[in-house]
């Protein structure tokens, strides 16, 4: 009761400093490249506000009170998966019972934990790592990292700012035309830059790129073990298959630093590349992160 009474109070001083700020209709995205998408169909029409912020793991993400507050002043959020998502839907359900949740899975060939034959892992508050992938609910979350999905996902973004507003429709259809055209560019670009004819085994300390692996012929190996930093009988084995597959780079993320990373690239006498799949810069960052990955061929060094 006096949470709900917290809460309650909270709102209300928010909302005054939200009216004076902004008279836009709110919209919520988990992670900063959905806010690109939205801002790319609605134009200005609306204050996109991200709930994990940049360079923060969305995996192990808490919102503050303050940012409780500030999203339930939304009118709509688009979800993803990530295993913090339901908790804080709950909430701000009880403080704006009217705010609507749209889910991004819906239509999207997902990668599930059940399908790919995977060991039980270690799992926290519903996210989980098995088998060399990150699991979220039981599913890879990194979506939007398949500019093939991606294209479901514009597509569910664009139906739901027209239930908004159906005035609109236009607008929003011709915008959301326009990101087709550009996710089919992105996509034939990389099919040259990562041609499936010349497969490719990427090293990485987290692994986010299950779905580019996917549609691109890619094989990752990941540094995290279950999440977690590897023991040193995980590392030799770690250093036994990079050294199989000839690989002299390792891909790691702001978002998950990895001592693991550092230490089997010294084993390794591998160089250390830092990619950002959370980059607000959709398209040049996908094309960056493929001419990175191509450019880590033994033969290309």
């Amino acid at each position: 009761m006096l949470i709900r009474l917290l809460s309650l109070g909270l709102l209300f001083i928010f909302s005054l400093a939200a009216e004076e700020r902004s008279v836009k209709e709110k919209v919520l995205v988990t992670i900063t490249p959905y806010s690109y998408f939205v801002h790319a169909i609605g134009g200005d029409l609306f204050d996109v506000e991200v709930m994990v912020p940049q360079g923060a793991s969305a995996h192990s993400f808490e919102p503050n009170p303050r940012q409780m507050v500030e999203a339930a002043q939304a009118k709509l959020w688009f979800v993803m998966g990530e295993s913090f998502e339901p908790r804080v839907v709950k909430t701000i359900r009880g403080m704006n019972p009217s705010i609507k949740i749209v889910d991004l899975r819906k239509g999207v060939d997902l990668i599930r934990g059940d399908e790919s034959h995977l060991h039980e892992g270690h799992c926290h508050d519903g996210h989980c790592h098995k088998g060399g992938l990150c699991l979220s609910q039981g599913f890879d979350p990194h979506v939007w990292l398949s500019p093939r999905e991606m294209k479901v996902q514009v597509n569910t973004i664009r139906d739901s700012l027209i239930e908004m507003h159906p005035e609109k429709r236009e607008e929003f259809e011709r915008n959301t035309q326009e990101l087709q055209h550009k996710l089919d560019a992105v996509e034939q670009q990389l099919n040259l830059i990562l041609p499936k004819s010349d497969p490719l085994t990427i090293l990485v300390s987290h692994p986010s790129f299950g779905y580019l692996a996917r549609d691109f012929g890619l094989s990752q190996v990941t540094i995290e073990f279950e999440g977690r930093e590897p023991t040193q009988k995980q590392i030799l084995a770690v250093v036994q298959t990079a050294k199989s597959a000839h690989i002299n780079t390792i891909f790691t993320q702001p978002q998950h630093p990895s001592k693991g990373a550092k230490v089997i690239a010294e084993y390794l006498g591998a160089s250390l590349v830092e990619v950002n799949p959370y980059s607000d810069n959709y398209f040049e960052n996908l094309k960056k992160m493929a001419e990175l990955f191509a450019k880590s061929r033994p033969e290309s060094k």
